[in-house]
């Protein structure tokens, strides 16, 4: 029982810290920032070794709307390498992002 409750322990503080860095946003149709009842879109910005990352997903249906890196915890500072899939989860471009958060390059599948 004692080790039982050891492990149910670790395992909620372990949860615990490793949710610190994490925020959500969320977003309208105009991808205008809202409140989680109105939102169609939601951000998740999580920190992972020292760079912070984002998986937006539609609200409704929980699929992966785009993922890739931030320059910092700020949903307006994308860089680098992300994918986009469309509603039904297919990959749908790819665009590369620079430091000043324009898009460099886009890649149409």
């Amino acid at each position: 029982m004692r080790f039982l409750f050891t492990i149910i322990s670790f395992a909620l503080v372990t949860s615990t810290f490793s949710q610190a860095d994490t925020t959500l946003y969320y977003f309208n149709t105009e991808y205008r920032q809202t409140t989680a009842d109105s939102a169609v879109i939601v951000l998740k910005m999580y920190k992972s070794n020292e760079q912070w990352k984002g998986t937006e997903t539609y609200k409704r249906s929980g699929i992966l709307k785009s993922e890739g890196a931030y320059i910092a915890k700020d949903p307006k500072t994308p860089v680098g390498s992300f994918k986009n899939f469309n509603e039904k989860g297919v990959l749908d471009y790819e665009a590369v992002w620079g430091s000043e958060s324009k898009i460099q390059t886009k890649t149409t599948y």
